[in-house]
């Protein structure tokens, strides 16, 4: 073995520990200046990102917390239907008693006899759940229900513009699914390139005439309102059964409303009102629904007016000391939802409670798969929670007088009566003035006839009998402004569907065409004349007007306000059950208990969750369209934009979320489910188990550790660990088709297993995630877990503790390496560690570093993953998943570690032994071997600093370089770039698209120094040449070649826009300046072909040392 000959020279006893005060006392931190040819960014780079933010600055701790009431309550008296017991709870007398009977026989048993009455017709048996499946388990795939397919339909205008912006999103969808889902499609041969094609889809015309049957016979029901008015029945959305999971997978999943941890709940007396049992809140929405209605819903006592204000809720058990109180909705933009702590009322018991919610929730509503007991077989138990309606006075800034439910119960059985009597319709029939008069008090009411379906309707106009000919009779007409279900809208119309899509299709690409010829413009006319055809022909919209005769309905005194506030709380309620269930997985399951709750919610929403109404999804949204809130003419909710429906996929949407800087405080990420989280946790599992794997087995080499590391965080591992602490039974995701196969839940398990160690990181730290996964993975086999967390010190460090610095003035590479530490502003305790990392593997073993650098460059390249990872999820917070990615590619690539090793000048401090300098064995250093030794430098700087100091060498090295990637648009590498610009180039009737073809026509040179000559094809023409000492790095030149000479090619795609619009800086200082677009994000400049190392080849070259210093204090 041939090493230098001082490096032999030093034995293992020779190496002796030094303690020496004087070098103890020396400082780690250096700001000298360092040698000017290291860095070329300049001053303002590292002031960009010197004051980087690594907390939380949106996120206040108060905000979880349940708040306290503002208001104080004081209680009308109604000591005449209210007594207290011994136990001071509020018992009913007897006169409560006899109210409760006259609401019961004149209302709740009125309408329920009217409901038997209705007609029966029976929906048809629903199919299998794998039927013609796929899958291979049955024949066909379940189709798809209207409750999870069109989250926001209810709360959105639909017309002809509506329906033909969901068409140009399917049809976007249906053009990008050649290019990469949320980033540019990488080169592969064209082999490769062409779509996978997955199992045979099931006939779509069974699932339809399914569909349309079950529709049908909902419009056609004999008691129906109208054909296009949508109604409710039990367990059946719009268009068939509301869930079509397996028996098995019925039992279990919060989907199914089976939430764990739930108990048996004794039940409550329903003669007293149980303060002793319950925990009163109060739900408040803000805004006040009741600020958008007409009319609020309110009750008149002796002059003085008490209006609808929201709902006590009383629950069997308190709520989470902290949670994020505002579940993931249609309405997340518009309202916010939070629980308040308020003094228990008086003046009310369960009876009262459960007598108004069986009007309210099941009369009314008609909320019929609404559950509110413990998901518990045959054990009888009492409902997790009760709710009582609050009509209030506000007697001064600071007290509300409460209504009791006495009185709420008289008022609406006094105001449950017919609408107009025989004699008063036709009396009202001969003077339109009385009508007017009369119907001015009952606009926008909630009205029911029990014998319809549905039998509440909010009635917007009254009118005289013979306003609608068709009507016949002498009762007033109600006239109600609604929306058909998208359902009954799709259905119907088919073939105009069909015509739509087919003309945007053709639109789209037609317009990425530079010049059109006749034929285009004729075939283009022609399809939008048949779309206006169909059109006409359908005349169907989303927004429909229905006239009925006020025949047979009934007041309620009930209006709109109520109902959003009663949707409302269906969701708080069932939000609340899935944080209790949480707390059982925090206590239980993973041993951690969250201080930011909503990061573990964030963790378990998969990206199919889009959104949530606590019980069925069509029961919610039809009765917010019958007898919900209609907006006023003009008005609209101020929404913010939805990211979560954004399109991650395109070339357009591409470019304008890669053209976003980061922030330099940490933002909370609009996107709400867990892809980014899942992005972050990949680079925590990969480091946990790296560093493990490092300090477990010191003699193993990078091959092995990557083999044991891959099989680690490969999906199968983790979707068992996940399997083991019950994930499954948490995760939120939506209810239908979208992980109805193992294959598939087994993916999203291992997926929200990695959110949920990002959560844990960015709530705690990584030592809390190697807790966590050190649990999953061997907490049943005690002896591997002693071993997997008792991890040896490092080889270098074990024999000298204290450090081994005093080495320095007898090895002279040592001393070579201390000027290293000086340039850079750190000092090693163990500079040995340093040694090793410049040690390179061509260099035999040796007392000294004992081993070549490459398992500290394994470890280093899981730090620098790591440390990238979490500096973009916390600093570009509207980027996807895989946004980022293509960030931390860039970061993290070779090019840019080669450049700051050339800045840092490390091939300097090369540990090389003087028999190799002799032999001129060291040659230049390839791009590969400088990102290597960037990479060990970093491993070194971990195993003896921490991983504090790796993160703020990052942020002096690596972080200001990210805005050059940004701003000249070098993530995306020319041959995606020309791919995309080629895919813009697809026939509407072509199938699969033309891709670039590279060839490799000319090899030249010997086997060391060879270079190749490759030219690109598109369509079977030349479009350029390249060449380069690899076949890749040829392709690239002729790709960025192909885009120069023939960008005019693909007019639609402005090329100096994008990637080779890379020379900004250089045009700002060598030529006149440019005027400044108004897009501030996109710089726009000339082509210009420009190396990589001179993307910072810029002036003001600062101080490696003062700006690692400063970064640090």
């Amino acid at each position: 073995m041939e090493v230098d000959e001082q490096l032999s020279a030093i034995s293992d006893n020779e190496i002796e520990e030094e303690t020496s005060p004087k070098k103890q006392a020396k400082s780690l931190w250096n700001d000298e200046a360092i040698n000017k040819q290291m860095q070329r960014i300049t001053a303002a780079d590292f002031e960009e990102t010197r004051d980087l933010s690594d907390t939380d600055d949106e996120f206040d701790p108060n905000s979880l917390k349940v708040a306290e009431s503002d208001y104080g309550i004081k209680m009308l008296d109604a000591r005449k239907y209210y007594a207290k017991s011994t136990d001071k709870n509020q018992m009913s007398t007897y006169e409560l008693v006899q109210i409760q009977k006259q609401f019961e026989e004149k209302v709740l048993h009125h309408i329920a006899k009217d409901k038997k009455k209705q007609p029966k017709s029976d929906p048809p048996e629903p199919p299998a759940f794998h039927t013609n499946c796929s899958c291979g388990h049955g024949k066909a795939e379940v189709f798809s229900s209207d409750s999870e397919s069109s989250s926001n339909s209810s709360s959105s205008s639909s017309s002809e513009s509506d329906e033909e912006g969901k068409v140009k999103d399917d049809i976007k969808m249906e053009l990008d699914d050649e290019d990469d889902r949320e980033g540019p499609k990488k080169y592969t041969d064209k082999k490769k390139q062409k779509r996978k094609k997955g199992p045979k889809k099931a006939n779509e015309n069974e699932h339809s005439i399914i569909a349309r049957e079950e529709i049908n016979r909902k419009r056609t029901h004999p008691a129906g309102l109208h054909p296009d008015i949508a109604f409710n029945e039990p367990g059946q959305s719009n268009d068939g059964p509301h869930c079509k999971c397996s028996w098995a997978a019925k039992k279990s999943g919060v989907r199914h409303n089976k939430f764990v941890g739930e108990n048996h709940i004794e039940l409550c007396d329903y003669s007293f009102s149980n303060h002793n049992k319950l925990y009163h809140y109060v739900l408040k929405i803000e805004p006040n629904p009741g600020d958008f209605s007409r009319k609020p819903t309110q009750i008149r006592i002796n002059a003085e007016i008490y209006k609808f204000d929201g709902f006590s809720v009383f629950f069997h058990q308190p709520l989470p000391d902290a949670f994020p109180q505002s579940p993931l909705s249609q309405w997340s933009n518009e309202y916010k939802v939070k629980f308040v702590k308020e003094r228990t009322p008086e003046n009310f018991t369960i009876k009262d409670l459960e007598l108004f919610h069986t009007y309210l929730f099941e009369d009314i509503m008609e909320m019929y798969d609404l559950n509110r007991s413990p998901n518990l077989e045959n054990m009888p138990s009492c409902f997790l929670y009760h709710c009582m309606p609050r009509f209030v006075r506000i007697l001064n800034d600071d007290v509300k007088e409460l209504l009791p439910m006495s009185k709420v119960l008289r008022h609406f059985t006094k105001a449950y009566k017919p609408f107009v009597s025989k004699e008063e319709a036709k009396h009202l029939a001969k003077s339109p003035e009385a009508l007017g008069e009369y119907a001015r008090n009952f606009r926008g009411q909630i009205f029911i006839n029990p014998q319809k379906k549905p039998s509440a309707i909010r009635v917007d106009l009254i009118d005289p009998h013979d306003f609608d000919n068709k009507i016949k009779g002498y009762y007033p007409n109600f006239t109600h402004f609604g929306m058909r279900p998208s359902a009954y809208d799709y259905s119907v119309k088919p073939a105009y569907q069909r015509a739509l899509k087919s003309f945007i299709k053709l639109r789209h690409l037609l317009s990425m065409k530079g010049k059109l010829t006749s034929f285009d413009r004729d075939e283009l006319a022609e399809k939008e004349q048949l779309v206006r055809k169909l059109k006409g022909e359908c005349k169907l919209k989303r927004d429909i007007v229905v006239t009925m005769s006020s025949k047979g309905f009934y007041q309620t005194g009930l209006y709109p306000d109520i109902i959003q506030h009663a949707v409302m709380l269906i969701l708080a309620c069932s939000h609340v059950r899935f944080h209790w269930s949480l707390r059982v997985f925090e206590e239980e399951r993973i041993k951690y208990k969250f201080k930011n709750r909503s990061l573990l919610e964030l963790a378990l929403t998969h990206p199919s969750y889009r959104s949530n109404y606590g019980t069925n999804p069509d029961h919610a949204k039809n009765t917010l369209i019958n007898c919900g809130i209609r907006p006023l003419k003009g008005f609209q909710f101020k929404k913010e934009q939805n990211f979560n429906n954004m399109r991650k996929r395109g070339i357009n949407v591409l470019m304008e979320i890669m053209s976003r800087f980061g922030s330099k405080k940490v933002e909370n990420s609009p996107i709400s489910h867990n892809e980014r989280l899942e992005f972050l946790g990949d680079a925590v599992i990969e480091f946990i188990t790296t560093v493990h794997l490092f300090f477990l087995f010191p003699d193993l080499e990078e091959g092995g550790l990557a083999t044991y590391r891959s099989a680690l965080v490969q999906n199968k591992n983790l979707a068992a660990l996940a399997k083991k602490i019950g994930l499954e039974e948490f995760m939120l995701y939506a209810h239908g088709p979208d992980l109805c196969h193992e294959s598939d839940l087994r993916h999203a398990m291992a997926n929200a297993f990695e959110a949920l160690m990002a959560a844990v990181y960015l709530d705690s730290s990584v030592n809390e995630c190697d807790k966590i996964f050190s649990r999953a993975m061997y907490g049943d086999d005690l002896e591997s877990f002693k071993k997997w967390t008792t991890l040896p010190e490092h080889p270098l460090k074990s024999k000298n503790p204290s450090g081994d610095r005093h080495l320095i003035d007898k090895v002279p590479c040592l001393k070579l390496l201390s000027e290293f530490e000086d340039n850079i502003g750190v000092k090693f305790l163990h500079i040995r560690l340093l040694a090793k990392a410049f040690t390179r593997r061509n260099v035999g073993y040796n007392n000294l570093t004992m081993g070549h650098n490459q398992r500290l460059e394994f470890l280093g390249d899981t730090v620098l993953q790591l440390i990238t990872t979490v500096y973009l999820y916390k600093h570009f917070p509207y980027h996807h998943e895989g946004h980022l990615s293509l960030l931390r590619t860039c970061l993290v690539s070779n090019k840019t570690q080669a450049v700051i090793c050339d800045d840092l000048v490390m091939q300097k401090y090369l540990v090389i032994p003087k028999v190799m300098q002799k032999q001129h064995i060291v040659g230049q250093l390839r791009q590969k071997d400088k990102a290597d030794l960037v990479e060990a430098f970093l491993g070194a700087l971990y195993v003896d600093r921490g991983l504090d100091y790796c993160r703020t060498f990052c942020r002096v090295c690596f972080f200001p370089r990210l805005k050059y990637f940004i701003l000249t648009q070098r993530w995306n590498d020319p041959k995606s770039q020309l791919q995309q610009c080629c895919l813009t180039l697809r026939q509407v009737d072509s199938g699969e698209p033309d891709i670039p073809e590279y060839k490799t026509i000319g090899v030249e040179g010997p086997t060391n120094t060879r270079v190749y000559r490759v030219a690109v094809y598109f369509r079977n023409k030349r479009l350029a040449e390249g060449v380069g000492h690899s076949v890749q790095m040829a392709e690239m030149q002729a790709a960025e070649n192909a885009l120069i000479e023939r960008a005019d090619l693909f007019p639609a795609f402005k090329i100096s826009d994008t990637y080779l619009g890379a020379s900004m800086k250089q045009d700002q200082t060598q030529k006149s300046p440019r005027k400044r677009p108004a897009n501030k994000n996109v710089i726009r400049s000339p082509v210009k072909r420009m190396r990589f190392s001179k993307v910072s080849n810029l002036r003001n070259k600062p101080s490696f040392g003062k700006a690692i210093t400063k970064f640090h204090k």
